[in-house]
């Protein structure tokens, strides 16, 4: 019995400090707005990878590997408060539409609206997600997001 009571114990323990390991230490309270870096880039099979990705090419080399050349096409940084959305038009001519869904259990919600296409993405602060299309002749155009908060 003595055993079983400090297992259940011990148990008890370990679900609170991994609760307080995993709670959203890293979302500073009150922060309700979510800085997104919005970067869009050009992937193909020939040609150079652009410098000027920095260590996003990593990422994108790591996640799409049948694309041997990542072009930078644009870059900004849009800030969303909560239930709000900013609507941006590309050079491409295509419409973004990011809208901040709040904190939800650590993990920031963000729903992105392009062609037509809603999701809604839940990524931890300062995560990186891709919303890729491909194009005709072995070209991708890529959307990479990394959201994070701020104030």
């Amino acid at each position: 019995m003595m055993q079983r009571v400090t297992s259940l114990v011990f148990l008890g323990a370990a679900m609170v400090a991994s609760a307080f390991a995993l709670s959203p230490t890293m979302v500073r309270a009150g922060a309700d707005t979510i800085s997104l870096e919005v970067t869009t880039v050009q992937a193909g099979q020939g040609g150079q990878n652009d410098k000027k990705l920095g260590k996003l090419l990593g990422e994108l080399k790591r996640s799409f590997k049948s694309y041997k050349a990542f072009n930078l096409s644009q870059r900004m940084t849009l800030k969303v408060g909560k239930a709000q959305s900013v609507v941006k038009r590309l050079k491409d001519g295509k419409s973004l539409v990011f809208s901040n869904m709040g904190i939800v259990g650590g993990l920031l919600r963000v729903q992105l609206d392009i062609d037509g296409t809603s999701v809604t993405m839940r990524v931890k602060n300062g995560g990186l997600w891709f919303h890729a299309k491909r194009l005709k002749g072995q070209r991708a155009w890529i959307l990479a997001v990394r959201a994070r908060t701020s104030r």
